[in-house]
């Protein structure tokens, strides 16, 4: 029987999951899902083992890597995932909620899915504005995306924190190399380093944030971003808004 082993990227949304994932998916002996766009999405409605090999897989061989990140914001699809013989270790990656908040709202507006502007758009009540039914998620969650605790709460009940990996976009972005030997350490990987490592989706767009704009987010979201402490030691060194 060819062994393998299963993982996910599950988020956070603009949290540089793509970037994650395509510096995993270099590895030898990780076979990465296809098809890359549209995402599969597989464990959304299904953990049918052999199905999942089927479609999503050439080769079922090493670690069979996934990414999705309307996975964090669905817990039912971590149910799935301990359904697949083996399991599936979810991988995490977070960015300072504050500006990844700022950056889902600047992607909505280059992608033409946002109109307004940020004092209007950073509210419970916009977040509650219908979208596409062909969306597995909304583009408007721009502060409950950066619910950190909230969102890991029913993951971390389920599996407990060592059933899992965390990694932090600003670790990736500033030493990828000592980031990724890590994070492939942690998943019994042998260390391969990528030829190039270059950001994807990073959006030029030029924005204003209203001072009191930015300070409700940093009130609303820092507890938020306190409960990652205990996951990510040394996270408050690193996030402006644990600062």
């Amino acid at each position: 029987m060819v062994e393998h082993r299963h993982a996910a990227i599950i988020g956070g949304q603009r949290c540089g999951s793509t970037l994650l994932a395509r510096l995993l998916a270099h590895h030898p002996s990780v076979q990465f899902a296809q098809p890359e766009r549209p995402e599969p999405k597989f464990f959304l409605w299904s953990s049918d083992h052999d199905e999942y090999h089927r479609l999503h897989f050439s080769e079922v061989a090493g670690l069979l890597l996934e990414k999705s990140t309307t996975y964090l914001e669905r817990p039912d699809s971590e149910r799935r995932m301990r359904e697949i013989p083996g399991g599936v270790r979810p991988i995490v990656i977070l960015r300072d909620p504050v500006e990844r908040a700022i950056s889902n709202w600047k992607f909505s507006r280059e992608n033409g899915l946002e109109d307004l502007p940020a004092h209007l758009a950073f509210s419970e009540k916009s977040e509650l504005r219908p979208f596409p039914n062909a969306m597995s998620s909304s583009p408007f969650h721009y502060v409950r995306r950066s619910m950190y605790s909230t969102l890991l709460e029913p993951w971390i009940q389920s599996r407990g924190a060592d059933g899992m990996s965390f990694l932090l976009f600003e670790s990736l972005t500033a030493e990828p190399e000592e980031a990724i030997t890590r994070l492939q350490t942690e998943l019994e990987l042998e260390i391969h380093r990528p030829a190039s490592i270059e950001r994807v989706n990073a959006s030029n767009r030029v924005e204003t944030i209203e001072d009191d704009v930015l300070a409700w987010l940093q009130e609303r979201l820092r507890p938020e971003a306190e409960g990652v402490v205990k996951f990510i030691p040394g996270v408050e060194k690193i996030w402006p808004t644990l600062g």
